[in-house]
């Protein structure tokens, strides 16, 4: 299969690295690193790896936002996708290529390339970096492939992952490779493979949060198994995680007035593990309100409130409180996340006084001291509700809802029907439709006859 996506991505990397750095020959397709360095380059493209996640439509879809009709006229123009998303149309891109698709295989692009590190036989001295590549290129596949699996694939079910439609696997970088659409199966098993290496070779602490380290690859093997509905081993992982450097600051020491979180791709957040990003959505910057359903949950006293959302003069609120600053969307790994995926595994598997006890470890940095009361809820179905409300709180615009409000739906015990006003007409998005799942590409479906996803 020919993916343009992988031709473009070829040119731009022979064209932003420098003869320096890679050998590029007539052939496009031939592009070398000569020795470790050079790998480890490839991964810390920061532009590529860090800062074009797959996450717009999760972001557009989820509900967390709305929009005057004026603002949906003015972007449908501009940015047609990202309403037609935004109302949960039948028709998404209408010709237009999906950025989240594009940028995903852009980075499995450098990390097929970067995994050809394994043909070096590292010296004793070149050990570490070497570890640090392949850890690092598995993480970042799995890490696209988790995305991808979140927007185009259907929510894992046991019973029919083994024939539900997956996306492409690519495992290398011959653009000449002609594939189909793979199961549901293949892709987690492909995501837990990778994720288990990239474990494996990962140093328990990265130089740079842009860099994964082991904690980055146990929370995202703890999402895996939870979309997979594998409770167990989703708490083998959730619990490394919490017990792996990482740590929680107090939102008390945050100053609402000073508008958010500095724009330094999160090196100066102690909650930031891995830092990835994207741009916000063009229709995002002008006339968003925060959804209303989501602003009733916080309470009173709760220091996220101020710290994430600014009053503006016509009576909005506006997400200010982004991880990655004002002009991003933070969609890494955060502690917070860390503490509510090892709260509901907890809960999962019938721990209910462990469960509640990490949850209020999370809470208490939340409030002050004298407005936080402790959480103790006595069953598992009460205290599972209240860590799904706990994460639209904690987790509110880090393009976590969309996949969580999935794997909710298809479980059956907390329902979500998303609603939307628009044009004096109420859009809804109702539990466990085809609408949870995104259509592929126009031009990728035309180009390599894929089978369209059902609408």
């Amino acid at each position: 299969m020919k993916f343009h996506i992988y031709i473009i991505s070829l040119l731009i990397l022979s064209s932003s690295c420098g003869d320096s750095f890679l050998d590029v020959k007539r052939d496009i397709t031939q592009v070398i690193p000569k020795n470790i360095e050079d790998y480890q380059s490839l991964l810390d493209k920061f532009g590529v790896i860090n800062d074009k996640a797959s996450i717009s439509l999760g972001l557009v879809g989820a509900a967390e936002y709305t929009l005057t009709d004026k603002a949906l006229t003015t972007w449908r123009s501009m940015m047609p996708y990202e309403i037609t998303g935004y109302l949960w149309e039948e028709e998404i891109f209408d010709g237009y290529e999906s950025t989240d698709w594009n940028n995903a295989y852009h980075r499995i692009l450098y990390a097929n390339m970067a995994l050809e590190v394994k043909d070096i036989t590292p010296t004793p001295n070149q050990q570490n970096a070497w570890d640090n590549v392949v850890g690092g290129a598995h993480f970042i596949r799995a890490y696209s492939y988790y995305q991808l699996a979140q927007l185009f694939c259907k929510p894992y079910d046991h019973t029919t992952a083994g024939h539900d439609l997956g996306v492409p696997l690519k495992k290398n970088r011959d653009v000449t490779e002609k594939l189909s659409r793979s199961t549901v199966k293949e892709v987690y098993d492909l995501i837990i493979d990778d994720l288990e290496k990239s474990y494996q070779f990962l140093p328990e602490r990265s130089s740079s949060v842009i860099r994964p380290q082991k904690t980055s690859a146990a929370v995202l093997l703890t999402r895996a198994y939870m979309q997979m509905g594998d409770y167990k081993n989703a708490l083998k992982y959730a619990e490394i995680a919490y017990k792996s450097p990482q740590q929680l600051q107090h939102y008390s020491y945050i100053n609402p007035a000073h508008g958010g979180f500095p724009t330094d791709y999160g090196s100066s957040n102690p909650e930031v593990i891995f830092y990835s990003a994207i741009n916000k959505p063009s229709s995002t910057y002008t006339d968003t309100d925060a959804s209303k359903e989501i602003i009733n949950l916080y309470e009173h006293d709760d220091l996220r409130f101020n710290v994430f959302f600014h009053p503006t003069q016509d009576g909005r609120l506006e997400f200010k409180g982004s991880f990655a600053g004002l002009y991003n969307n933070f969609a890494g790994i955060s502690s917070g996340e860390i503490y509510l995926n090892y709260a509901e595994c907890l809960t999962r598997n019938e721990q209910i006084s462990q469960g509640n006890e990490i949850l209020n470890e999370l809470r208490k940095m939340r409030f002050t001291t004298n407005s936080f009361k402790a959480v103790n809820k006595q069953n598992s179905t009460d205290l599972l509700k209240y860590i799904f409300e706990e994460r639209r709180r904690e987790l509110y615009f880090k393009g976590l809802a969309w996949e969580d409000y999935r794997r909710f739906n298809k479980e059956g015990k907390i329902l979500t029907t998303l609603k939307r006003e628009a044009y004096d007409k109420v859009y809804t998005l109702e539990p466990n439709t085809n609408r949870w799942v995104w259509p592929l590409p126009d031009n990728e479906v035309e180009l390599n006859k894929y089978q369209q996803n059902p609408r």
